[in-house]
């Protein structure tokens, strides 16, 4: 499958992209919150749940994987990707490799040692996408033109390699909705950062029809309530000014929004006709209602599955 044909399959709105991609230390929150102890058995178990879904292929056509996850192998030896790949639901890898704080309170992304070869290694072994995360942070000074440069040419060197060796890459520059900044800001902002990542992505020669965008909505600060409409009308806004008629497709992340407004706004940003495909890419606004449903007891392995189906059913 081309790197384009890919993009397409991803971003086939209303299949959308599941996160499961949580880090060991990042699904412990989410275990804590159930009160299951975060051991591998544990975490195998709840992503043998998650992949395992019957008509999981129904709605969602990627998943963003863990190391981890990856890598890990069931009782009988199946690997716990094959569980998507035989539904024909194409598999991803996180490869960045965290964030470190600046001294002025800013996020930078953490290199990763030999991207190439992992790249190849998972390429391989059946993956057809990758993901890399920034973050940048709103305040009164930030963030810095600086800061998001450093963060925009880490990920079109990402993106290169990604293209260069097979991987669609999905390139996130999340900006963080903690806050209390209204749209304004959030505008100014989002087309700053989408302007200087275009940029990047194009100074390093990367295809953008190649890739898919995995942006934040073009929401006020989560300390104030926003009309689904309205934020998916100020997304399109800034979205017709700054990303290119070649992009390949979008993947929005729900950034904390709970799993109702995530929902309400991408189907509310799909009904104005982008001119550029628009899907999910969620984590937690995918999982919280299983993970409830589940609370590690293998009683509950099934209803947790259905209430998993119930969640996907709602962006139909």
């Amino acid at each position: 499958m081309t790197l384009k044909k890919i993009v397409k399959k991803l971003c086939d709105f209303p299949k959308g992209i599941l996160a499961a991609d949580e880090g060991i230390g990042t699904i412990k929150k989410r275990f804590d919150m159930i009160d299951v102890e975060n051991t591998q058995e544990n975490r195998t178990e709840y992503r043998k749940l998650l992949f395992s879904t019957p008509n999981l292929d129904n709605y969602i056509s990627g998943v963003i994987t863990y190391s981890e996850t990856f890598d890990q192998r069931l009782d009988d030896d199946t690997r716990l990707i094959d569980l998507l790949l035989e539904k024909n639901i194409l598999v991803g890898i996180k490869l960045d490799s965290g964030l470190s704080d600046t001294i002025d309170n800013q996020k930078l992304c953490n290199p990763t040692e030999n991207l190439e070869e992992k790249i190849n290694y998972y390429f391989k072994n059946g993956a057809s996408f990758a993901k890399w995360r920034a973050l940048f942070v709103i305040s009164e000074n930030t963030p810095t033109q600086e800061n998001i440069e450093k963060n925009a040419e880490i990920l079109a060197d990402y993106a290169l390699k990604c293209t260069q060796n097979g991987l669609v890459p999905i390139v996130e520059p999340e900006i963080l909705l903690k806050g209390s900044f209204d749209s304004t800001k959030m505008k100014s902002v989002t087309k700053l950062i989408l302007d200087i990542v275009i940029q990047k992505l194009n100074n390093v020669g990367v295809d953008l029809a190649e890739i898919v965008l995995k942006p934040s909505f073009v929401r006020k600060g989560l300390d104030l309530s926003a009309d689904p409409n309205q934020t998916a009308l100020d997304t399109v806004e800034i979205f017709n000014n700054v990303l290119p008629e070649n992009l390949g497709g979008i993947s929005f992340l729900s950034g904390g929004m709970n799993s109702q407004e995530a929902i309400n706004t991408i189907v509310s940003f799909n009904k104005l006709n982008f001119h550029i495909n628009g899907t999910f890419c969620f984590g937690r606004a995918l999982q919280t209602r299983c993970l409830q449903s589940w609370k590690g007891k293998s009683e509950n392995f099934e209803y947790a599955q259905k209430s998993f189906l119930e969640t996907l059913k709602s962006f139909m």
